[in-house]
């Protein structure tokens, strides 16, 4: 239907729209929800990731504008939120989110063109690589060296690990 609208649906309800989240969107890409129920959504457009309350409400927060083409996104128990942009870079935003919230980490080792992001029930974060056909993983605390990298057939678009 349209590039710069975030739409939501019940899956019991088919294709009729619950509601759409229109901003100033210009290339939303990735969403994902906190811990405490806020839809955060990544706007490669832009370079920004914005929240809005769970009645698609804009929450004013607005963050990562520094970071090139923000993509996929994924939130760690703690309640952090990572950030796999298009540009190369995994960022970290620790939370609470606000406007002010900057990088407390960022990392480019092992990361091709990053097209996923998701953690495992131990808390490793593995990022998929479109630029080089594999996925990468890395232990929260020491992320400037992968652990493993895992060669994939063709080029992964987004990842997601089992509970």
């Amino acid at each position: 239907q349209s590039n710069s609208a975030v739409f939501q649906y019940q899956a019991t309800n088919g294709a009729t729209a619950l509601q759409t989240i229109t901003s100033s969107f210009n290339q939303p890409f990735g969403v994902a929800f906190d811990p405490s129920g806020t839809l955060w959504v990544s706007d490669e457009g832009n370079d920004e990731v914005t929240g809005y309350s769970t009645a698609g409400v804009f929450n004013d927060v607005t963050v990562a504008t520094s970071v090139a083409l923000p993509q996929f996104l994924a939130f760690d128990a703690s309640g952090n939120m990572w950030l796999a942009a298009n540009s190369g870079s995994v960022n970290e935003y620790t939370a609470p989110l606000s406007s002010s919230s900057a990088p407390a980490l960022s990392f480019v080792s092992g990361v091709h063109f990053a097209s996923g992001i998701a953690f495992d029930p131990s808390g490793n974060i593995y990022v998929g690589n479109f630029g080089n056909s594999t996925i990468t993983a890395y232990v929260p605390g020491n992320a400037a060296t992968p652990f493993e990298t895992i060669s994939v057939p063709g080029r992964p678009e987004g990842i997601a690990i089992t509970p």
